[in-house]
């Protein structure tokens, strides 16, 4: 605050505090100080509120994908939050899981991107030389959180810094299944099924049917933009 000295617009013509060739306030009464706020200064401190949905993505070809597994707005690395309005792309956050069709491709949607396609998440997998998983052509152990190696829970994104292609999408192998806008789902979960569980579906080409109103705690979903 600075404090100014304002003039009643009765003493406007006669000046503040005295008189002017002669004349003056009525008995000698003076205009009181006001505290004017200073809007300037005030501006100037507030800082706008950072959205928290601050999206990593990636570039693959002539399209771009979450670098991540989408997550809610208000997820922390130990709650997946509860807000559905729409999808992140953050590391180190619980992902949105136990997802429908509709409702992920609305998430996406809110987000300025779309629910990737089956062949847009099968490029950014198995890249430009045809991976055969996101790392390389070799199944490893413990590389990410699959069906073989993972913890049998979920986990962050991005917590296993090798599960990453080279161009930086962490997590298409394991941690929660992702939809696709076909009504696929791809990449394999952390959760432990021995008797149909098989190596090759954690791979890149590995698809299984998700119907639409699916909604498993361990089905996932990222977005996509382009082409």
């Amino acid at each position: 605050m600075r404090s100014l000295k304002v003039c009643g617009l009765l003493f406007f013509l006669l000046g503040c505090e005295g008189a002017v060739d002669g004349g003056g306030a009525a008995d000698g009464a003076t205009v009181p100080d006001l505290e004017v706020p200073d809007l300037m200064a005030r501006g100037a401190d507030a800082a706008p509120a950072e959205d928290p949905c601050t999206n990593v993505v990636v570039t693959i070809g002539d399209f771009e994908i979450f670098a991540y597994e989408a997550s809610r707005v208000d997820a922390t690395s130990e709650q997946a939050g509860v807000d559905d309005g729409r999808a992140c792309s953050r590391a180190s956050v619980l992902p949105f899981g136990g997802v429908e069709l509709a409702k992920a491709s609305a998430a996406c949607t809110a987000s300025g991107f779309t629910l990737c396609t089956d062949a847009q998440w099968f490029e950014a997998c198995s890249g430009a030389m045809g991976r055969r998983w996101p790392y390389g052509n070799n199944h490893e152990p413990a590389r990410c959180n699959d069906h073989v190696s993972g913890s049998a829970a979920v986990e962050p994104t991005g917590s296993r810094s090798d599960c990453v292609t080279p161009e930086g999408v962490f997590d298409l192998s394991g941690n929660l299944w992702e939809r696709t806008l076909e009504g696929q789902k791809r990449g394999a979960s952390f959760r432990v099924n021995a008797a149909t569980f098989h190596v090759e579906s954690t791979m890149c080409d590995a698809r299984f049917v998700a119907p639409e109103a699916l909604n498993s705690d361990d089905l996932g979903f990222r977005c996509c933009k382009g082409r």
